[in-house]
């Protein structure tokens, strides 16, 4: 061995005994401490992120608070106000404090299980407007959608208003109770959701929801059909949206009902049918038109049958063909009105009952699906309409004539006459009564005029004497208000000043001879003139004269009832 190399190794001394042990406890400490540190320093970061994702979720929460104001609605205490107005047309229904509740174009109306009618509630009594859109119950309450004023808490006495500061649009269009909460559909406000304290706006991946005309959930899904973007399917935090362009008939929902496996959709076209699981799936879901009905405005679901109705109450079961086993819908026939319309299907749960909502109240069957003919026996249930209500909500005109009789004219429902006292004595309506723009006692041939888009009409009493269109001479069918024009060289009020849409302003003269003449019509449309005839002269419009071989020509045009002169 060389020299250096053993001087070297001699100068390395043997290890102590029990040093290798030593070692290897001091390597396990130094593993177990980079253990705990590493241990630590994810706790410390993931302790970090819950803080940071705590925050964020409470930011988002806190965004998606809708803030409102809450206020106590009082009744009013006065005398000598009466409010008469219509309750017929029924838009939602529900039950509360053992009684039916009804909410109507003309209020809430209270009704009893048989039907009676136990008391009316209007603006007198504290509600924010009588045009009533939506009911549901929760937390106690009653729970009312209107249709430009919010939402309204009813506990029985008194109304508790809710309007949300943050948005202009306050028209309430669907009500659900679901799962501890309510959800509130609105026409332009988006889905919110109601915990009794607190609103909180639901939106599909940041897109706020409007138009929202039906709400319906199942255990796990929620569901929201709209006026104009077709369906909206929730599940949890995923949202999915399905149009014409995903197979439905129409974008127009209304009425969703799962039926075993298949969700189905009822639009204003038809109805068509998805299945359930495949919602979610990531391949692109398709509905199949399951039948084409134009018109279609509900879809119920009552035991073991899917119905659906038409706007003007028409009734069908959805079935399957026994031989071809595909869908078809059976006509359910039952004696209804002709003048139905706005009707929509109503089930309570638990109850063998089917109900029809309508523009005229509420009709009600003992209708059992095991039971289900081709034939429904649906009866009324409780008179919402008094004798003396007028026929619509919707007055347009009004006028007394000289007896203290008060004319009420409508868009949509001809005219009612009241007398000083209220109490109605008549209902005109025809084709030519519709429409009533204005009203006009004509006082020197004791007669009501009315002005209408069809023409103006004459009353003689309560009978319709005569009604004047463009084919007797007037320059236009759509009169916005008529005037008598009382002259000095006459008692009689022949000349009428006629108001228009599209041409203006003319002056007419009606004489007492079969074949009458109109001797000045003056229009004014942008500038002012002044026609010149044997009627008196009203300065209309300022233009140059017409020669007199014109004026002759315009005035000596004769057609039956009337005669016409107009300016080139």
């Amino acid at each position: 061995m060389n020299a250096k190399l053993s001087q070297f190794a001699a100068k390395f001394r043997p290890l102590p005994t029990g040093w290798s042990k030593h070692s290897r406890q001091l390597v396990v400490g130094l593993l177990l401490l980079q253990i705990a540190v590493v241990i630590a320093v994810a706790w410390q970061t993931k302790r970090r992120a819950q803080r940071e994702l705590d925050a964020a979720r409470a930011q988002a929460a806190q965004q998606a608070f809708v803030p409102f104001e809450k206020r106590t609605l009082a009744s009013f205490t006065g005398e000598g106000i009466a409010l008469t107005q219509s309750c017929s047309a029924t838009r939602s229904l529900a039950r509360f404090n053992d009684s039916y509740f009804a909410a109507t174009d003309g209020g809430l109306v209270e009704l009893s299980d048989e039907g009676k009618l136990k008391r009316r509630f209007t603006v007198l009594d504290g509600l924010p407007e009588s045009d009533l859109t939506a009911l549901a119950e929760f937390g106690g309450q009653l729970f009312i959608g209107t249709r430009s004023q919010g939402m309204v808490a009813f506990d029985g006495s008194r109304f508790t208003l809710y309007r949300w500061t943050d948005r202009k649009a306050q028209a309430v269009t669907a009500l659900l109770e679901e799962n501890g909460r309510l959800l509130v559909g609105t026409s332009a406000g988006g889905l919110l959701e109601f915990d009794g304290k607190q609103f909180r706006e639901l939106k599909a991946t940041d897109k706020r929801l409007n138009g929202i005309d039906r709400l319906a959930a199942d255990a796990v899904r929620l569901f929201v059909g709209t006026f104009a973007d077709g369906l909206w399917v929730s599940e949890g935090s995923r949202w999915r949206q399905f149009t014409v362009a995903d197979g439905l008939p129409s974008n127009r929902v209304v009425g969703v009902v799962t039926n075993g496996e298949q969700l189905l959709a009822a639009t204003d076209f038809g109805v068509a049918a998805a299945a359930m699981g495949s919602l979610f799936g990531s391949a692109q879901t398709r509905f199949q038109t399951l039948a084409t009905l134009p018109s279609l405005s509900s879809m119920a679901r009552a035991g073991n049958a899917v119905l659906l109705s038409k706007d003007n109450g028409e009734v069908f079961q959805l079935v399957a063909d026994t031989r071809t086993g595909k869908p078809q819908l059976n006509p359910i026939s039952w004696k209804k009105s002709e003048s139905l319309s706005s009707c929509q299907l109503h089930v309570f749960s638990g109850e063998p009952s089917l109900w029809l909502l309508s523009n005229e109240g509420m009709r009600r069957t003992g209708w059992q699906d095991e039971r289900l003919s081709t034939n429904l026996n649906f009866t009324r249930f409780g008179e919402t309409n008094e004798p003396h209500q007028p026929s619509s909500n919707l007055i347009s005109a009004l006028a007394f004539d000289d007896l203290g009789n008060l004319w009420a004219g409508s868009f949509r429902s001809g005219l009612d006459v009241f007398t000083r006292e209220g109490r109605r004595l008549t209902h005109l309506e025809s084709d030519a009564v519709r429409e009533i723009n204005a009203l006009t006692w004509d006082t020197a041939a004791k007669q009501m005029l009315a002005a209408t888009s069809q023409g103006l009409v004459r009353f003689c009493g309560f009978q319709q004497t005569h009604r004047i269109s463009a084919a007797e001479g007037l320059i236009s069918n759509s009169i916005l208000h008529a005037a008598p024009v009382q002259t000095s060289s006459s008692a009689s009020s022949a000349n009428l000043a006629l108001a228009t849409t599209r041409v203006g302003l003319g002056l007419f003269r009606q004489c007492r001879q079969p074949m009458a003449r109109v001797d000045c019509c003056a229009r004014v449309a942008q500038q002012q003139r002044v026609c010149r005839s044997a009627a008196p002269r009203i300065p209309l419009r300022r233009n140059a004269q017409r020669s007199g071989a014109a004026q002759r020509r315009a005035c000596g045009s004769r057609v039956p009832g009337f005669q016409l002169q107009t300016d080139a």
